[in-house]
């Protein structure tokens, strides 16, 4: 593919996709972007003949690990040709000479025609995406070819390859020396879903000197008010600061809870003073093991940004190895980076009550809370109906960083939250679940840190940002008590 055939391939693009169609803009920077390899299929008489019209047109992008199936169409006119076949057999075979690990693609559950040709060359379906295609509100098969290997891959990995279609180009945007000159390829599968959401204090001293990295402290805990203060005190070198109430919520108010979401244009305020831009490698940090900085790390996620990861251990641990702190403030050119919402899913209270019905929600406070033994905070006890309790804080270790795979996998697996499954011929067990999962606590942090460990294992998972805070000032919404 070259520059000179995007017009055609945008029109083949409103042809055949309509609403989803990708801009010629996004193909252009899709056709630019790190890691991509797209090709054209033309009748070789029309080229003879000095004419070059695209009749077909295939992508994929290649992250390390496995190839993702970026795009594929034929026009209307040169379809049930073999023009479809020509183009797979074109972007296997390439994803075989990159020694891909697998090869991933999505495809709307209504597709009939293209789930019966990926079936055909070997694909499996490996779980449903809820609502993946907009404006249509379609649900997607995410689908899987392993190839030549003997390891297991991720069977969703959620942040580590962008939505192929959907989004745009520059949610796409692979993030070049993610690993610093590690041996991505030689990495564990578990290590390479983990690595999309936690970096370790060992990664980030590796890269404190990257000019796109953007580092950020949320220095907040309930009941403890003075978080610019201990930031301005010591935080990691080249860390600006982010305050939770004032940038990561909006005001407190009982019908929306203690901390609802902020208004888009709030948060891309706060997000364009920390100098993020679409290329920068966001990392951020508190001193609560992650589950307040994980507040910031899902509505980046939210908003858009892709390249975002949570310290592992924050400056709790970082500070335990005797690696270097610095005091006074950070300050930074602003961005003009423009953010658009919904890119996480979240659940209104209304559907908190009915999601347990069919999926499984998960209340992230601590035990005593959930059973309504106490409630320090918020208006009555207890826990919405059919919820099941796994707390956040469950999932860390004595050191504040968040346990290993197997442990997770265990905890949530006695919880009920997932099914452990075969994986081959690695010792590391595997989630697998066919129920879709939001996850709520007291006001919609500490939730988020469990959707992003839920995350590091390849499971997606809604947030009720209202949370028990909004739940149980509503008088008419029942209250659970007990286990």
């Amino acid at each position: 593919m070259r520059a000179s055939d995007l017009d055609r391939i945008t029109e083949l693009e409103i042809e055949l996709f309509g609403m989803s169609a990708w801009s010629y803009s996004a193909l252009s920077d899709e056709l630019g972007a790190p890691g991509r390899w797209y090709v054209v299929a033309q009748f070789d008489e029309q080229v003879a003949a000095g004419d070059h019209p695209v009749v077909g047109y295939a992508g994929l992008w290649f992250d390390g690990d496995v190839a993702q199936i970026m795009t594929i169409g034929v026009a209307k006119s040169g379809q049930h040709l073999g023009i479809g076949t020509k183009l797979m057999d074109a972007l296997i075979d390439r994803a075989i000479q990159l020694r891909a690990q697998a090869v991933l693609l999505e495809v709307a559950v209504t597709n009939e025609p293209a789930i019966a040709m990926y079936t055909k060359y070997g694909f499996e379906s490996i779980r449903v995406r809820k609502r993946y295609y907009q404006p249509e509100n379609l649900d997607a098969y995410v689908m899987r070819k392993l190839l030549e290997t003997t390891a297991p891959v991720p069977a969703d990995p959620i942040f580590g390859v962008a939505k192929a279609r959907g989004e745009t180009a520059e949610a796409n945007t692979i993030v070049e020396n993610r690993y610093k000159g590690e041996n991505v390829t030689a990495a564990s599968p578990t290590s390479l879903v983990r690595d999309q959401v936690f970096i370790t204090a060992d990664q980030l001293a590796r890269e404190l000197d990257n000019p796109a990295l953007r580092l950020i402290d949320v220095r907040w805990q309930l009941g403890v008010p003075d978080g610019r203060e201990r930031y301005e005190t010591a935080h990691i070198p080249g860390a600006l600061y982010g305050d939770l109430d004032t940038q990561l919520a909006a005001p407190a108010d009982p019908a929306h809870g203690r901390h609802p979401l902020p208004e888009l244009a709030d948060f891309q305020r706060a997000v364009r003073g920390w100098g993020i831009t679409p290329d920068s490698e966001v990392v951020v940090y508190d001193a609560v093991g992650g589950t307040s900085a994980a507040r910031l790390w899902w509505l980046l996620r939210w908003a858009g940004v892709d390249s975002v990861r949570i310290l592992d251990g924050g400056i709790t641990f970082w500070e335990a190895q005797g690696r270097a702190v610095e005091s006074g403030v950070n300050t930074t050119l602003p961005s003009t980076i423009e953010l658009t919402g919904g890119h996480l899913e979240t659940i209104t209270a209304e559907a908190a009550g009915e999601f347990a019905d069919e999926g499984i929600l998960i209340d992230a406070r601590a035990s005593e809370r959930f059973r309504g033994e106490v409630e320090p905070v918020d208006p009555r006890a207890g826990h919405i109906p059919g919820a099941i309790n796994v707390p956040t804080f469950s999932l860390l270790g004595d050191d504040q960083r968040v346990r290993p795979w197997e442990e997770l996998i265990s905890v949530f697996e006695q919880a009920g939250v997932i099914e452990v499954q075969e994986s081959g011929e690695s010792d590391a067990p595997w989630p697998n679940t066919e129920r879709e999962i939001a996850v709520y606590c007291g006001s919609g942090v500490t939730a988020s840190h469990e959707i992003a460990v839920l995350a590091s294992l390849g499971i997606e998972a809604a947030l009720y940002p209202g949370s028990w805070s909004q739940w149980s000032n509503d008088a008419t919404k029942p209250a659970w008590t007990g286990e």
